[in-house]
């Protein structure tokens, strides 16, 4: 607790930060003869029951933090006058209604969450008076209706969080204008539909951009790579169609690719290798042919590589698992048409904990050295184990053929 004197011996709380200490109980009304407090920290106690009017009497109020508890009940229109008022975190709670209108008054604001609530109804226009606000995050809510294009006034944002709401349409082509300062974009597990505009993915400060668990429905083109800034760029879970565009000579810097279950067709393209910096390349769930591609080898820092369920075909390279791609934990393979021995090369994937190369026209044998990983970091290892004479020996496999417990099908 914080206080300040304000003459004759008289002190006023400026300051309460009581996180995380087991509070319970509900917010008193008389919270708002409270006129100098500048900041309140209550996020994560038993706080229960609504916000009450008087909260709008904190004219001095600058950083609020409500979130974690037990709230429930709207968002009460009094919020409005909280002019001072700079961050405002509620989220973590049960609040329900929808956002009213006078937020827009609270023109001072510059970072508004209220994720996990269960708010619906569509983000008011008057938000567009927000110009200062340089994040929202409003996940895992009710909200619904076409993109809020109120919000593309605000010039200053740099996190827009819509994720795991009821938004539907399409996506307005001047996003890419209207954020110049935008580094992070979460639209993901929506309804949004259409093809999002090429120039989305070249937003020269866009750093992480969630688009999957949508209907997109569109082909490709080598646009996505081109973000300067891009780092990671899922768009798994979407319908999305036609080969996979090839990867231009623009020294990408996405570390994270996420492209799995939707529809596309064709080979990987050779290309991919100058996705010199990616970590985790996410193709499976599709409907890609062909071998893996020689130039994939190239990609030295990969540490999750998932192509299982397509209709791959040819030999398992025998680089997997030499020097340029020895930094795998997760290598998923299973579900495709592979054919040949499993190469002895396998064995240099010392840091693999998942592996499986099930559901596929391999034979011979997993070398046992493999196996001695299991004791370390190996968590998974799966083949075509199964049956009296299976297609693959396999010693120590904690899964065999098409098992549909087993993570990677």
């Amino acid at each position: 607790l914080s206080c300040r004197n304000v003459g004759g011996g008289v002190l006023r709380l400026t300051e309460i930060k009581l996180q995380n200490n087991g509070l319970k109980g509900s917010l008193p009304v008389e919270i708002g003869a409270m006129e100098l407090l500048e900041k309140l920290v209550l996020g994560q106690n038993d706080i229960r029951g609504s916000i009450p009017l008087s909260f709008g009497s904190l004219g001095s109020l600058s950083h609020a933090e409500l979130w974690g508890n037990g709230l429930i009940g709207g968002l009460p229109t009094e919020m409005g006058t909280l002019a001072s008022l700079n961050s405002l975190y509620l989220d973590d709670n049960g609040i329900t209604g929808t956002i009213p209108t006078e937020i827009g008054a609270m023109t001072n604001l510059k970072d508004f969450s209220f994720y996990n609530n269960a708010l619906e109804g569509t983000i008011p226009a008057e938000i567009a008076n927000l110009k200062s606000l340089w994040r929202i995050w409003a996940a895992n809510n009710k909200l619904s209706g076409p993109f809020p294009n109120s919000l593309l006034t605000v010039s200053s944002l740099e996190a827009v969080y819509l994720d795991q709401n009821d938004f539907t349409g399409t996506l307005p082509a001047s996003i890419q204008t209207s954020w110049p300062m935008l580094k992070d974009l979460r639209l993901n597990d929506n309804r949004f539909s259409g093809c999002p505009s090429t120039g989305l993915y070249r937003m020269p400060r866009l750093q992480t951009l969630y688009l999957d668990s949508n209907q997109f429905e569109c082909v490709l083109t080598s646009d996505i790579y081109r973000g300067p800034s891009m780092r990671a760029l899922e768009l798994f879970n979407n319908k999305f169609y036609g080969n996979l565009p090839p990867v231009p000579d623009n020294n990408s810097n996405l570390i994270i690719l996420a492209m799995g279950n939707n529809k596309f067709n064709g080979q990987i393209p050779p290309t991919i290798n100058k996705l010199r910096e990616i970590k985790k390349l996410d193709l499976s769930h599709n409907f890609l042919t062909g071998p893996i591609p020689n130039q994939l080898s190239q990609c030295n820092k990969m540490e999750k590589l998932s192509l299982n369920n397509n209709a791959l075909q040819g030999n398992l390279p025998t680089w997997i698992g030499t020097n340029s791609m020895n930094q795998l934990s997760s290598l998923l393979l299973n579900n495709n048409r592979f054919s040949g021995t499993v190469p002895d090369q396998i064995t240099g994937l010392t840091k693999v904990e998942e592996l499986t190369i099930n559901v596929n026209s391999l034979r011979g044998t997993v070398p046992d050295k493999l196996c001695q990983y299991l004791s370390t970091t190996l968590k998974v290892l799966a083949a075509d184990c199964d049956g009296v004479n299976p297609q693959i020996h396999c010693s120590c496999c904690t899964s065999c053929g098409n098992d549909p417990a087993f993570i990677g099908n």
